[in-house]
C-alpha cells in the first residue's frame, strides 16, 4: 500500500482468473494511474478470490478516512466479484466501481449491484470477440425498467446508484485499453476527487 502523505482516496484493483499470468498489463496501468492521483492502493492487484482481504482493506480505510472516496475496479472474474465486494462492505459506500469485461462464466451466485455503490461503470464486449468472457452485464438490485437502458448514465437502486453500461467491442480482457476504458474510468475518478476536495 502507498505510504506517506494522507491519501486522496482508496483504489482496489482486482485481477481476473489467472492473475498476472493472464493479464496483459492493464491492472498495472490502473495501479500506476491510481498512485499518480495519490490514491492508496496495493502494488499488485488482488486476486478475485481475495474477497476477505479486500473487505478488510476497505473497512480499515473507511475507519481511518471516513470522508475520503473509495474506488474499486476489476477485469473478467475480477469484474464479476465487484458485486460481492459491495455486499461484503455494506453499508460502507463505494464512490465508483469499474467492471471491465465481466465473464459469463464467473457468475458464482454473486448478488446484484447494491445501493452502497454510488456509481458503476460497466465495459462489455461481444460474444464474437470474447467467446462469452467479456459479455456479462452486472445488474443493479433495483431498476426503474427492465432491462436497464445501456450507454448513458441511469439512476437505479431507488436513486442511490448512477449506472452506466458501455459497449466497447474488443478482445478479452481489454483492461489495457487506455482510450476506451482507462480514460473514461479515470475521468470519473478525477471528477469525484475534485468534488471531494471541494467538500473537505
Amino acid at each position: 500500500m502507498s505510504t506517506g502523505a494522507t491519501p486522496k482516496g482508496l483504489f482496489i484493483p482486482v485481477f481476473g482468473l489467472g492473475g498476472t499470468a493472464l493479464d496483459p498489463g492493464g491492472q498495472a496501468q490502473f495501479i500506476g494511474k491510481a498512485k499518480a492521483r495519490r490514491l492508496e492502493c496495493p502494488d499488485v492487484a488482488y486476486q478475485y478470490t481475495d474477497t476477505q482481504a479486500i473487505q478488510a482493506t476497505i473497512l480499515s480505510f473507511a475507519r481511518r478516512f471516513p470522508h475520503l472516496p473509495i474506488f474499486s475496479e476489476g477485469d473478467s472474474c475480477g469484474a464479476n466479484v465487484q458485486a460481492q465486494i459491495l455486499a461484503n462492505c455494506a453499508p460502507i459506500k463505494l464512490d465508483l466501481v469499474g467492471c471491465v469485461q465481466a465473464s459469463q462464466y464467473c457468475n458464482f451466485n454473486y448478488p446484484n449491484i447494491g445501493a452502497n455503490c454510488k456509481r458503476i461503470m460497466i465495459f462489455y464486449s461481444s460474444w464474437v470477440l470474447t467467446g462469452g468472457l467479456g459479455v456479462f452485464i452486472p445488474q443493479p438490485a433495483s431498476v426503474p425498467t427492465s432491462p436497464v437502458v445501456r450507454g448513458d448514465w441511469h439512476i437505479v437502486n431507488g436513486g442511490s446508484t448512477l449506472y452506466q453500461a458501455r459497449y466497447v467491442p474488443a478482445p478479452h480482457p481489454d483492461d489495457q485499453d487506455v482510450t476506451n476504458v482507462q480514460n473514461p474510468f479515470f475521468s470519473v475518478v478525477d471528477a469525484i476527487l475534485t468534488d471531494s476536495a471541494g467538500q473537505a
